[in-house]
């Protein structure tokens, strides 16, 4: 804001002109710009304005005796700030700051915490790999402990270089997932925040808060400069295949893997009611024509949006989407005309189920209460799908990779003993080398045999 003084010649003039204030003050007879009132630009920044002003009235409402617990719990246990190790919280930035987590992690479910909980801290770290591909920007973490009642805030800065502090680094909040390796695509955070990607060999910087959902306590993993690579190129949405490409004797899964059941979909269904992944919270596991299941299974940002709690595609309660990392998206499907129908509204994924009739079995994402369900599909319908195998003995949570066919790799995971692709599958060769027949329009998609693949609507962006 600038200042100007005028000349003791020049006769006064007070007030405000054309956006300057003239005035009398202890300078003299000064002329200024006039300030202007900060405007906030997002719904994200002006929640956040929101919960510190609540946040601060709730901290003078508070009984004495909670004050003074908060204060008590910053002197028993210090916990150093964000920025540097030497400077420890007081009682009310640690009622700010935990209870700020605790919002990012429930959002419409928030409650205050009044009295602070202390768990044992963490032996734990994590690394962090950013990997930049045909324009999409992921994150791939790896803890040396898992634990689902973690949930992790994750935080990523502008570009920056090895020499300069993590203080000027301009980090900024991304999401939030569970202290499980996975795998996430930041994209679209990135570039709202940044206006443009990192290119590969440039450095940002990744931090992580661990915000126990259980003894509530917070934990700050020291951020790690980290250099952008060249990673696999992404897949999107994958083919979609035929049933009787999908069953074909000649088969799609490479040695030892296999197309999936919907058996192996029940039971990661039923794992994930017991972690408390149902929308609502709760482990009851429902039933396969009706459970709450279906968020926790989708990338919910390939969804069209619904405003209800517990569809694919809400976003209301983010630490709720995606928590299992299988990042299923909305593939949508070919009819037996071989036009694609329902993107951004179902996740058909087909099963190796063995074929009945004409019908071939496929595990679905659908709206509320539906969640993961089972369902029959003609095989002549195009469907997207997943490649998993058996890991007796092998922990949850466990990644690793499949190399297709063609000698593609994708990322997995295990759950119940189960390893699996973490995106639809887009493999282009059968087990003997021998080539998948593309389709590049309806009339070769629905000519006998039928055993094709095709991207969605024929287009190869989709894939």
């Amino acid at each position: 804001m600038a200042r100007i003084k005028y000349a003791p010649g020049v006769d006064p003039i007070f007030g405000q002109i054309e956006g300057f204030v003239f005035q009398s003050n202890s300078y003299g007879q000064t002329m200024k710009s006039k300030p202007k009132m900060r405007t906030w630009k997002s719904t994200v920044q002006k929640l956040r304005n929101a919960y510190f002003t609540t946040a601060n009235n709730n901290w003078k409402n508070m009984t004495i005796g909670s004050r003074t617990a908060w204060n008590n719990f910053a002197n028993v246990y210090p916990q150093p700030t964000h920025h540097d190790a030497t400077k420890f919280l007081n009682g009310y930035n640690l009622f700010v700051q935990r209870n700020y987590y605790k919002f990012l992690a429930e959002y419409q479910n928030f409650t205050f915490m009044d009295v602070p909980v202390f768990t044992s801290p963490l032996n734990d770290t994590f690394t962090a790999v950013a990997k930049l591909n045909a324009g999409v920007l992921t994150l791939e973490f790896t803890f040396t402990r898992g634990d689902s009642t973690l949930q992790c805030l994750m935080n990523v800065s502008k570009t920056n270089y090895p020499s300069l502090h993590y203080i000027g680094s301009g980090t900024r909040y991304v999401g939030s997932i569970l202290n499980t390796n996975q795998s996430v695509d930041i994209t679209d955070q990135y570039l709202s925040f940044y206006g443009q990607l990192p290119a590969v060999g440039d450095f940002i910087y990744v931090g992580i808060t661990q915000n126990s959902l259980v003894g509530g306590q917070t934990y700050f993993s020291a951020p790690v400069l980290t250099e952008v690579t060249a990673g696999v190129v992404p897949v999107k949405y994958g083919y979609l295949y035929s049933g009787n490409a999908i069953l074909n004797p000649l088969n799609m899964a490479a040695a030892a893997w296999r197309i999936p059941l919907w058996a192996d979909y029940e039971k990661l269904r039923l794992l994930f009611a017991s972690f408390r992944w149902n929308f609502n919270g709760s482990t009851t596991p429902g039933t396969s024509a009706a459970n709450f299941q279906g968020q926790c299974f989708a990338k919910a940002n390939s969804f069209n949006y619904y405003a209800s709690i517990g569809t694919v595609g809400c976003t209301l309660l983010p630490n709720q989407i995606n928590t299992s990392g299988l990042s299923m998206p909305a593939g949508g499907y070919m009819n037996l005309g071989g036009v694609s129908f329902s993107m951004h509204i179902y996740s058909y994924i087909a099963t190796g189920d063995p074929i009945i009739g004409i019908s071939s079995t496929i595990c679905r994402l659908q709206r509320i209460d539906r969640g993961v369900t089972k369902y029959l599909a003609n095989k002549g319908q195009g469907f997207s799908t997943r490649i998993c195998r058996d890991v007796p003995g092998v922990p949850d949570f466990t990644i690793g990779t499949y190399t297709g066919n063609d000698g593609r790799s994708y990322p997995t995971i295990v759950y119940a003993e189960i390893e699996i692709i973490t995106c639809n599958l887009a493999e282009t060769k059968y087990r003997d080398g021998s080539e998948i027949t593309l389709a590049t329009k309806s009339a070769e998609w629905t000519a006998p045999p039928n055993t094709v693949r095709a991207p969605y609507a024929y287009d190869f962006n989709n894939i």
